[in-house]
This record gives structure tokens, C-alpha cells and sequence, in this order.
């Protein structure tokens, strides 16, 4: 459900960047989603506090339910070799850089691809742009409310749910990349591309609650590694496409997107193989209360 505020943002973002860009330029974009930058920021030094116990809005039933439950034994020493060499680890970083291939492809590519292949000018690519995401609010709920009723009703378990999710979401996404590519009607093309971006989302969101299962004392830790190393590849990708489209040729584009089909085909075979959805040795703390309490919610 938190996830669906970054596609409504990337919603807004790619629908009032056409409209600026056709009426003000192009780097009024950039002053503008800039501007909102430090606006919120703002915001968050107002009202985010280092503790509840220091923020003056908060009820007492809020206070004391987050204080009640923190764990209060101590710092523990982090678990580096198990945890970089474990197969949770490993599936979690390749399947990020997988997904982050792909979806950067989409969101940094898209607008060249539809003025290229469409002829659509910068308004008309904008609002095509944008239209995925809107999708992709929907998606992103479908697939955390499904997901935990397949685990609540014991259908599937966590590590099934998980795999099962990735994998056909990267999968139904790599078959519509390799249709999109080929098809001449620009509604089968904006078609193909919106179920695309909506089914990475499905792969984003199971990304983001894996390390829960694996590693809940120490998945702030995980998402620190993985984060950075995804990021390196969401740079690499729309250099890589440059390099390649020399001429932005359909052949050029073809080759682009069977990259990221590619991606997507790597990071379903390395999830399917080593991603894990319960608790890992190295990642079970001494805490009995919490550790107990962690096992019981990842297991249901």
C-alpha cells in the first residue's frame, strides 16, 4: 500500500512533464519537481521526529504501542559473512539489479521509444507515459492484499507466494516486452507497455518485503546493500541504450528491450533457484521475545 505513492508520482511526474515541456520548456521540469524537492523536504525536518517519545503529535496509544514493542536488548553485531554469502542475499541483489534493468529501461527510455516508434509529440508521449503508473497503483495493491491471503489461508507459503509472484511477473512482463517490440499498431504497443510497467511493479513490491522474511532484525541492513548495487545498474541501463542506438533504428530499439527481457528472464531463473521466505540462521537474533514474535508473523 506505501509502494502505491511512488506510482502516483511517477503518474504526476510523467503527465505535467509533457504539458510543461510543451509549454515552458523543458527545464522548467527540472525547477519545478526540484522546487517540490525542497518543499518537502521541509516537511519532513517539521514533522519527522528521532523518537515518538519527542514528537508532540503523537497519542499516547501510538507512543506507548511503538515503545512497547521496540526491542530494547540491545545492538547486535551484524552477521557480514553469513549474510553476504547466503543464497537470500545473493537472489535479493541479482533480482534487484534485474528489476532495476528493466524498469529504468521503461521509465528512462519510454518517451524516446514513443516519439521514435509513434511520432508523438512530447504532450501526447507524456500523458502515454503516465498512464502505466496509474495502472500500477492497482497492480501494486492486487499484489500485497493477494499475496497475504494466499499465506493467511495457508494456500501457499511465504517462500511459494514470493517466488511465485516474482516469477510470473517477470515473465508475463518479459513476453509483452518481446511482443511490444514487434508490433506496428501504437494502441498494441501503449497496451503492451502499460501491462509491462504495471507487472514490474508486482516484482518492486515483492522485492521490498522479502528481506521481512528472511532477515526482519536485519532487513534495513539488507535493503542498505542491495539499494546501492540496483542503483549502479538503473545508471548503466540508459547509458547502455545510448551506446546502442545509434541511429534509433527499430532493430537499435529491439536490441534494447531483449536486454531488459533478458534481465527479466535472470532475475525469475536466480529467485526461482535461491530466494528464500523464512528465517535464516544468521539472521535470528537473541532477543526469545522478539525472535519468537518475528517467527510467528513470517511463518503465518
Amino acid at each position: 500500500m506505501v509502494h502505491i505513492g511512488s506510482q502516483f508520482g511517477a503518474f504526476v511526474s510523467s503527465l505535467l512533464s509533457g504539458f510543461l515541456a510543451d509549454n515552458f520548456g523543458w527545464e522548467s521540469i527540472f525547477y519545478i519537481f526540484g522546487g517540490l524537492g525542497v518543499v518537502w523536504y521541509a516537511l519532513w525536518i517539521y514533522f519527522v521526529k528521532r523518537n515518538p517519545a519527542s514528537d508532540p503529535r503523537i497519542t499516547v496509544e501510538e507512543k506507548n504501542y511503538i515503545e512497547s514493542n521496540l526491542d530494547t536488548s540491545g545492538s547486535h553485531k551484524i552477521p557480514w559473512i553469513s549474510m553476504i554469502t547466503s543464497k537470500a542475499m545473493i537472489a535479493m541483489i541479482i533480482t534487484n539489479v534485474s528489476e532495476t534493468m528493466a524498469a529504468y529501461t521503461f521509465l528512462s527510455l519510454t518517451p524516446t521509444y514513443l516519439n521514435n516508434v509513434l511520432k508523438s509529440d512530447l504532450g501526447t508521449t507524456g500523458f502515454i507515459t503516465a498512464a502505466p503508473y496509474l495502472i500500477c497503483m492497482f497492480f501494486a495493491a492486487g499484489a500485497g492484499v493477494g499475496s497475504d491471503y494466499l499465506r493467511s489461508r495457508n494456500i501457499l507459503t511465504t517462500q511459494q507466494v514470493r517466488k511465485t509472484m516474482m516469477g510470473s511477473s517477470f515473465l508475463i512482463c518479459a513476453v509483452l516486452i518481446v511482443i511490444m517490440v514487434n508490433l506496428d499498431d501504437p494502441v498494441g504497443i501503449c497496451a503492451c507497455l502499460i501491462l509491462a510497467i504495471s507487472f514490474i511493479v508486482v516484482v518492486e513490491v515483492t522485492i521490498l518485503c522479502n528481506p521481512l522474511d528472511f532477515a526482519p532484525a536485519y532487513c534495513s541492513v539488507v535493503m542498505g546493500i542491495c539499494s546501492p548495487i540496483s542503483d549502479i545498474s538503473g545508471i548503466v541501463a540508459p547509458m547502455m541504450a545510448g551506446y546502442i542506438l545509434k541511429t534509433g533504428s527499430q532493430d537499435e530499439w529491439k536490441i534494447v528491450f531483449y536486454i531488459a527481457v533478458g534481465f527479466c528472464i535472470l532475475g525469475t531463473v536466480v529467485f526461482t533457484a535461491l530466494g528464500q521466505g523464512t528465517i535464516q540462521p544468521w539472521a535470528k537474533i537473541k532477543s526469545p521475545q522478539m525472535t519468537s514474535e518475528v517467527s510467528e508473523i513470517t511463518q503465518i
